[in-house]
């Protein structure tokens, strides 16, 4: 029997400290850190499988490589992969859904919560000393607030929304949502316009996919429609956010805090107009790590890896 070959291109988005459960089938396993687009090609030459969480796959790739046969994407999200090209040419593409649902909605409520406890702006102010100065007990650096009472708009309507409206509906906070996709109902709530959301929430947080009608979605102008002082949270991708409305609107005084877990170009260079705001007080970033807690990533390789082996037992019979 021959064995198939497997090349995993991106293998460093995954944590070493998480356990990679070995095909079910004979197979040779090769695997990178990273890899650059001009090296996907001579990588996957010989390859009959590929694994993927940020390189592409696109129809240049596919007709170098005539023996692919299967791309199984490390991630929720396709939008790396020539969907029409791999059709084109029979390759089969899988994803993995909703193994980090519970990790992204705790991190989107982590920076809520961070944001209206003033969390980064207490801690910037104790290292420089002034709690220790103070003349009595507590010291007031800014305005802290409460999540109980306040309105949630969340942008989208999966799992991970609906995850996060379940953690902030239990302390409290009255849950909105929009559907950019056209839904109008999520478990028997009626989705609101994006105008109304924006124009309603305390708190706005982004669980929707990369497309191209959420391309921009939160622009200058959207945020502008957002009460002065609400928050904004990005979970979800970096493009579907103006990056430079954000810190604009950060800087006015009309937002009250974001925190941006994702940003349009990852990792960000050092002269990003993000990382040149990162000393705001009220600006949390955190490098992509919604989904990255340990349980969500081996639920994740779990989830490769029993793609992998049912495309095998579908194409090659049960190994």
């Amino acid at each position: 029997m021959t064995d198939i070959d497997i090349v995993f291109l991106d293998a460093g988005t995954i944590s070493p400290t998480v356990t990679m459960p070995t095909p079910a089938f004979p197979h040779r396993w090769t695997q990178y850190a990273r890899t650059e687009a001009h090296d996907r090609a001579a990588r996957l030459r010989e390859a009959d499988c590929v694994l993927t969480n940020k390189v592409p796959i696109d129809a240049a790739l596919l007709a170098a490589c005539p023996k692919l046969r299967y791309v199984g994407v490390v991630a929720t999200g396709t939008n790396i992969v020539d969907i029409p090209a791999c059709e084109a040419r029979g390759v089969s593409v899988t994803n993995v859904k909703g193994y980090s649902t519970q990790g992204v909605a705790e991190h989107a409520l982590m920076m809520m919560l961070s944001l209206v406890k003033q969390l980064k702006a207490y801690q910037q102010t104790i290292s420089e000393g002034a709690w220790q100065q103070a003349k009595q007990f507590v010291y007031y650096q800014g305005r802290i607030d409460n999540l109980h009472g306040k309105t949630l708009g969340l942008v989208g309507t999966g799992e991970i929304a609906r995850a996060t409206a379940q953690l902030c509906g239990a302390l409290g906070m009255k849950v909105l949502y929009h559907s950019p996709s056209g839904r109008k109902q999520v478990e028997g709530q009626d989705c609101v316009s994006l105008d109304t959301l924006l124009q309603q929430s305390d708190v706005v947080s982004l669980h929707c996919p990369l497309t191209a009608q959420t391309e921009g979605l939160m622009s200058a102008e959207a945020l502008a429609k957002m009460k002065p002082g609400a928050l904004l949270i990005n979970t979800a991708r970096g493009p579907i956010v103006d990056s430079n409305a954000v810190v604009d609107a950060l800087q006015r005084g009309h937002l009250g805090g974001a925190g941006l877990d994702v940003l349009p170009q990852e990792p960000p260079a050092a002269e990003d107009v993000v990382m040149r705001a990162n000393t705001l007080p009220n600006l949390l970033l955190t490098p992509h790590t919604a989904w990255a807690s340990e349980i969500s990533q081996q639920a994740l390789v779990q989830g490769v890896i029993a793609n992998v082996n049912q495309w095998y037992a579908q194409t090659h019979g049960n190994a």
